[in-house]
């Protein structure tokens, strides 16, 4: 269960960021961190804690219901 969550959120970030335009490095400058600690998260090597979810929906400048919003917008 844990793991479908963590897949379905790392899915999540990764639609977000291609609907903004960013790539893992903007979203790695935008948190201070090194490239390496998004490339671990949404590669999955590492999974999400709920800090790293804040974090990163806080960079990206949404919540996580967010991506599914801009996912239905678009299909529509």
């Amino acid at each position: 269960m844990i793991t479908v969550l963590n897949d379905v959120v790392v899915s999540m970030i990764k639609a977000e960021m291609a609907w903004q335009g960013l790539t893992q490095l903007d979203v790695a400058i935008r948190l201070g961190k090194r490239p390496e600690y998004i490339q671990r998260r949404l590669s999955k090597s590492v999974g999400l804690s709920i800090t790293d979810v804040e974090e990163i929906g806080a960079a990206l400048g949404v919540t996580f219901l967010q991506p599914v919003r801009h996912t239905r917008q678009r299909a529509s």
